[in-house]
Order: C-alpha cells, then structure tokens, then sequence
C-alpha cells in the first residue's frame, strides 16, 4: 500500500520537476546564450575600436606626413629665400667691388691726367723758358748791331764776371768797326729755375774793313735769371774759326 503511494506521488511530482528542471535548464542555456552574444559583442566593439584606432592612427600618420612635408617645403623655401639673399647679396658686394674697381679706376685716371696735365704744364714752361732764353740772345745780338749799348748791357748778367770790362770792350768795338751777326742757336737745356745753358754758333763779319778778322764762333752761353728774367752769363766751351 506504501508503495502504492509513493508511486504515486513520484507519479505526481515528477511532471513537476521535469517542468521546473527544464526551466532551469532552458534558463540556464538562455543566459550562455547571452554571454556569448555579449562577448562577441564586447569582441566587434573592440575590434571596432582597434578600427577605429587604426583609423586614427593612419589619419595623424598623414598629418604627420602632410605637416612634415609642409615642414619641409617651407625649409626648402626658405634656403631657397637664403640662396636668393646669398645671391643677391653677392651681386650687391661685386657691384660694390665693380663700383670700387671703377673708383679706383676713375682715381687712377684722373691721376694719369694730373699727371699728363703736369708733365705738359712743365713742357710747356719749359718751352716757354726756352722760347724767352732764346729772345734774349737775339736781343743780344740786335743790341750789338744796332750798337745799343744800354740794349746790349740789359741782356748779361750783373754779377757775371768781367760785366764792367765788357761794356769798355763793347764801347771800342761799336766805334771802330760796324759789324755785322749771324747767329744760330743749336741746342737749349734748362738745368733748373735759375740755370740754363745754350748752345750757339756765331758769325761776325765787318764788310769792307780788312783790319777785322771775320770768324765763325761756337760756344755755349751760361744764362742766370735776375729778378726773374734770363740774363746772359760767361761764355763757355769757346771755340773761334777766322774766315777767309
């Protein structure tokens, strides 16, 4: 009878159990379910995110790329900017150089002309001093034609040796003879702003007076200046040819 009822209630209880074990169960299996959805979720989340990272991380690699080629084309522009400088500032310093150059040049010149402007000063004095030696001997010679005894005195020196006793030796010649002159002059040197000396070849003839021996003279006149002027000094080198 026992038996009988216990059979019983297993008979009753059992659907019970099944029942709630199965909801266990399928409860169970439903929340695995879950964990697994949410785990691959979790896992495309962060792949997702790695992604997403990746993304980010290839975006700043590009800026980088893009900000560094900017870095450098603007160093590339700027030593492009500093070689242009640099070239600028070289053509300025050989300008500068040219300029100097041609300063120089142009100094150099104006010295040259300076100088040929001074050299032909000189000449020219020179040739002017030459030019007023040779008028005095000419006065020189006039004075004596014309027996101009003041004339022919104002033309040698006051300090010559012998200018007292040249003007007694003129006298006497102008009033025994009446003479006539030749002269050429060979050569003129100026020494310096006081001395010269010239080169002359002389002729005196006395026509018609036998008593006058005419000769040909060759000498060389040393002049002096006196209060600025040439004067007539000693006659030097003196060498007489009589004439027939």
């Amino acid at each position: 009878m026992k038996r009988v009822m216990v059979w019983g209630f297993l008979i009753l209880v059992f659907p019970l159990i099944v029942v709630l074990t199965g909801c266990d169960i399928f409860e169970k299996g439903g929340e695995e379910e879950q964990t697994k959805d949410e785990k691959e979720e979790t896992e495309e989340q962060i792949k997702d995110e790695d992604k997403k990272e990746e993304k980010e991380e290839e975006i700043k690699d590009e800026d980088e790329d893009e900000e560094q080629i900017k870095k450098d084309e603007d160093k590339e522009e700027e030593q492009i900017e500093d070689e242009k400088e640099e070239t600028e500032e070289q053509i300025k310093d050989e300008d500068k150089k040219e300029e100097k150059e041609e300063e120089i040049k142009d100094e150099d010149e104006d010295e040259e002309q300076l100088k040929r402007d001074e050299d032909k000063k000189e000449e020219e004095q020179i040739k002017d001093e030459k030019e007023e030696i040779k008028r005095v001997i000419h006065r020189n010679i006039k004075a004596a034609e014309e027996e101009d005894m003041e004339a022919y005195m104002d033309t040698i020196h006051e300090d010559v040796p012998g200018y007292d006793r040249t003007r007694v030796l003129m006298e006497r010649m102008f009033e025994q003879y009446d003479l006539e002159y030749e002269v050429e002059i060979l050569e003129v040197n100026i020494i310096n702003e006081e001395e010269a000396e010239a080169k002359v070849e002389q002729v005196t003839r006395s026509p018609g007076n036998t008593t006058f021996n005419d000769n040909k003279l060759t000498g060389t006149h040393e002049l002096l200046k006196q209060n600025g002027e040439w004067k007539l000094g000693e006659l030097l080198d003196k060498d007489v040819e009589y004439l027939d």
